[in-house]
């Protein structure tokens, strides 16, 4: 992710209240970042993308008994906040601040909803609560009873085929739900209160692919809420290759396919946080591979040669000029001309007048690829 981020965006000092319950982290410029929570000792962890401690922050960080170190990613910062027991926290981003709120609930990522013909997300539901879907994987505990343990996968219509109870619809209830609903068959037919506990291992309904310009493409477990910047930062990150958009692809539920387009430079390097959406199961993230565009620049220039751009950012006459070191005196500004193939493989040569568009006369000349430049030598 660091090759498409221009500059660090700085953290300047950090802010505890009185109480000790709210923390302010204050940067030079609007970030994006994500949260998670950590464990032995429990701590709630912000990976902030593009951003660096600045020089003056280590006293106020201190102060606010936090920890700052690199973050997994490169050009990123990790940010460690301590959890007294029984305590848990929450970070909410506006602009160039952070603020966190400590207490008693449980962790729970906001999920941006898009309008004007966006895609509306939600939130994932919390652990607890999660309803189990065709293809998880389940285990099933039943205490001092464990020749009734079983691991079992939910089968594509929802149910599940367990010892002494067969087959039992699984999908659509909640876990705590589902226990509830195996402790009481448990107690009609076999035993006298029965403790089931369900935990699940796979939560292959609940999944999101994340595809392109990353460094691990692949389908990604949704364990609770997720937004775009975490499961790209579970991807491993974007490569060089990134294009200019971010699409999420989303089933609807007329079986609808709806595409949403995100600018990765709102999104990333201005770290617009409302773009930063909820996902939902399903979902695939697609990061377009940009394709390179290579024009040649000849002639009275100081450095001639190939020169590399991207297909999302195309170049122009003049920035393909400056790219190759500039002109050189002698070159004939009226003289140059654009060697181009067009669809049928034959060449075109297009004149320009390099003068009027220095000039602002003319406008610039957007270049494709496979141009040729030429800048022909005065003779006077």
């Amino acid at each position: 992710m660091s090759s498409i981020l221009l500059s660090l965006i700085m953290l300047m000092s950090a802010e505890r209240s009185d109480d000790g319950a709210r923390i302010r982290l204050i940067f030079d410029a609007p970030v994006a970042f994500a949260q998670s929570a950590a464990a032995d000792p429990a701590r709630l962890i912000l990976d902030v993308q593009g951003a660096a401690a600045g020089p003056s922050s280590s006293d106020s960080v201190a102060r606010a008994g936090l920890s700052v170190t690199r973050g997994p990613e490169p050009a990123s910062l990790r940010i460690a906040v301590p959890l007294p027991k029984g305590t848990s926290g929450r970070a909410t981003a506006s602009g160039p601040e952070i603020t966190i709120d400590l207490g008693p609930e449980p962790i729970v990522l906001s999920a941006a909803r898009v309008g004007q013909g966006g895609i509306p997300t939600a939130p994932a539901p919390a652990q607890e609560d999660y309803f189990i879907g065709p293809e998880d994987l389940i285990e099933i505990n039943v205490f001092e009873l464990p020749e009734l343990k079983t691991t079992t996968r939910v089968l594509g219509d929802g149910t599940v085929s367990l010892p002494l109870l067969g087959v039992i619809q699984a999908a659509g209830l909640t876990r705590t739900g589902f226990e509830a609903r195996l402790r009481d068959l448990l107690q009609e037919r076999f035993l006298l209160d029965p403790q089931v506990t369900i935990s699940v291992n796979e939560y292959r309904s609940r999944m999101v692919s994340v595809i392109g310009a990353v460094t691990t493409p692949g389908t990604y477990q949704m364990i609770g809420p997720r937004t775009v910047l975490q499961m790209i930062s579970e991807a491993g990150g974007l490569t060089k290759e990134a294009g200019a958009d971010i699409f999420i692809l989303r089933r609807t539920e007329s079986g609808k396919v709806e595409r949403l387009a995100l600018d990765l430079d709102d999104l990333i390097i201005r770290g617009n946080p409302e773009l930063n959406l909820g996902l939902e199961p399903g979902d695939v993230i697609n990061v377009p591979i940009d394709r390179p565009i290579y024009v040649f620049v000849d002639g009275a220039v100081r450095d001639p040669g190939q020169i590399e751009s991207k297909s999302s950012r195309p170049m122009t006459l003049l920035q393909a000029v400056a790219r190759a070191g500039g002109l050189t005196e002698r070159a004939n500004l009226r003289g140059v001309h654009i060697l181009r193939k067009d669809a049928t493989g034959a060449q075109k040569r297009i004149p320009v007048n390099l003068r009027e568009i220095r000039k602002g006369k003319a406008d610039d000349i957007p270049l494709e690829d496979g141009d040729v430049i030429v800048v022909p030598e005065t003779f006077f």
